[in-house]
């Protein structure tokens, strides 16, 4: 079992939850950060288009087992930037090459480069589909 620092996270159902009030937070923080350390760097093309907005000393933080969210800074934003990546998904494709292996990856910046938000849209869900 987990045990977080901050008892609002008790009984936490995901799909009940809207951070947007409280983006950015360190809650925010520790899931990005593990994020970058369990799924961005696995996945080449995750890494290519996000591996630069994951802090590695946070990463370290979350192998270590450190759960407590107040010790994180805010500076990793991974899950944020692959859902730019989605939203942006036919620039994203033209932004992404390849090398000679599949799993050289590489992002032109100047096509597809991530913006760090500093606060949320709260937007109200949506149901309309693209």
């Amino acid at each position: 079992t987990i045990e977080f620092d901050d008892d609002a996270l008790s009984g936490l159902i995901c799909a009940d939850f809207d951070d947007d009030g409280v983006y950015p937070s360190h809650f925010c923080n520790y899931g990005d950060s593990k994020t970058c350390a369990e799924k961005v760097v696995s996945s080449d093309n995750y890494n290519a288009f996000c591996g630069s907005t994951c802090n590695k000393q946070e990463e370290r933080k979350v192998e270590r087992g450190d759960t407590k969210t107040s010790q994180y800074s805010n500076s990793s934003w991974a899950v944020f930037c692959g859902w730019q990546a989605v939203a942006n998904m036919q620039t994203a494709c033209e932004a992404i090459s390849y090398g000679d292996d599949s799993t050289d990856a590489s992002v032109d910046s100047d096509v597809f480069s991530p913006e760090k938000p500093t606060s949320s849209n709260n937007l109200d869900p949506s149901t309309d589909y693209a």
